[in-house]
């Protein structure tokens, strides 16, 4: 994907053991406000954000700005999904000035999405292997200039195998989560030693008890 002109980045609070929620997947605040006041400041510069069905299972709500821009639009919303088992009533399904498009496997039969054709395009995938680079040409074609990545970290994952993350924007918090089953900011099967991804520090700021850090693609 070299020739790729969309930018991949990310935005994620984790606590000082690495973890992004809980091993039951509770919903809580793992940053202070102002983490909070800098997630609205990446969406603002994303075309489009991507979240994994656990994270929409677990918010139920979009990936929204506090006021709309210029355009009078949010981020496009993108959910990867294999099992579409959402409830169409959630504030997701309802929320307006927003474009949703549920990314689903090519195998997923027409009356599983039926529920959410009138709220949301679909987006066909053929294989977990290539829905990245297939997501990314899509919306080159629409125009899309950048893309975030918000969660989970198995969603996450393939970008990072395939060296497609441009940028990680990182907040570290002063929290310990634990648990051996709890989420991680990239989770999927992992790497060998050999095959580990490297990335250059270009902004480190402390913010009372909170480090924000930001990686750039060597």
């Amino acid at each position: 994907m070299s020739s790729r002109s969309l930018h991949v980045f990310t935005n994620l609070a984790i606590s000082m053991d690495g973890k992004i929620s809980t091993a039951q997947r509770e919903l809580f605040a793992l940053g202070t406000p102002h983490d909070r006041r800098m997630m609205d400041v990446h969406r603002r510069r994303a075309h489009a954000v991507l979240w994994g069905a656990a994270t929409l299972r677990c918010f139920k709500g979009a990936a929204t700005l506090r006021s709309l821009r210029g355009n009078g639009q949010h981020p496009i919303n993108v959910i990867l999904t294999s099992n579409p088992d959402f409830n169409p009533r959630w504030p997701f399904f309802k929320q307006r000035h927003m474009t949703r498009i549920l990314l689903v496997p090519r195998t997923v039969p027409a009356a599983r999405l039926k529920p959410f054709m009138k709220s949301c395009e679909i987006l066909r995938y053929r294989s977990l292997a290539t829905f990245p680079e297939e997501l990314i040409a899509h919306l080159e074609r629409r125009g899309c200039e950048s893309l975030l990545l918000e969660g989970g970290g198995g969603t996450i994952f393939p970008f990072v195998k395939k060296d497609l993350v441009d940028e990680w924007n990182v907040t570290v918090t002063p929290k310990i989560v634990g648990g051996a089953d709890a989420p991680t900011m990239v989770d999927g099967e992992g790497f060998r030693a050999r095959d580990i991804k490297r990335y250059r520090l270009k902004k480190c700021l402390k913010r009372g008890d909170e480090l924000y850090l930001q990686y750039l693609r060597r």
